[in-house]
């Protein structure tokens, strides 16, 4: 019978948001299976709340699609919203789904993707030592400031490369 040989794990659904760069700005982690529809506006606020920056440009994927979140997205003037998918197509114009905007923001989308990857295979994110919600809170943000530690040294060192670079030819 299929599915008997599966048992049953607690997990988590974490929510991420990255930077440009590659420098994660928010880790919302909610009790629970709630849908990622409801966790945006949540992961938006931390990281304007952190950064005091309104991102100019959001590209999520489907389960985020929702009217109320563009919404909401355009209330806080939010330029480019991409939800890439079915529902976020059906919420997107066709003049801005066909910009060059829009294409670049859906192409954007995957980088998460490689994001979570990068958490996984070099900071274990998918594993967990801790139980409960707020110890594995806690694991998670750790795992994330190692991480963003590791970004910025990457950044800092392409940048002095660069200067380098740069100077060979003054």
């Amino acid at each position: 019978i299929k599915g008997s040989l599966r048992s049953a794990t607690i997990g988590y659904k974490p929510q991420l948001a990255r930077s440009k760069n590659g420098i994660i700005t928010a880790l919302e982690l909610p009790a629970g299976n709630a849908p990622d529809s409801q966790e945006l506006i949540p992961v938006m606020k931390q990281i304007i709340r952190r950064t005091k920056i309104i991102p100019e440009m959001l590209s999520v994927d489907d389960g985020y699609s929702s009217l109320h979140n563009l919404k909401w997205l355009e209330k806080i003037g939010v330029k480019t919203k991409s939800f890439n998918g079915i529902n976020g197509r059906r919420l997107t114009s066709d003049e801005d789904w066909e910009s060059e905007v829009y294409k670049a923001a859906r192409a954007d989308r995957s980088l998460i993707e490689g994001l979570i990857s990068t958490l996984k295979l070099v900071h274990e994110f998918g594993k967990s030592r801790r139980r409960g919600l707020e110890n594995n809170r806690a694991e998670m943000l750790e795992k994330i400031i190692a991480h963003n530690f590791s970004r910025l040294g990457t950044l800092r060192h392409r940048r002095r490369e660069k200067e380098r670079r740069e100077a060979l030819f003054e």
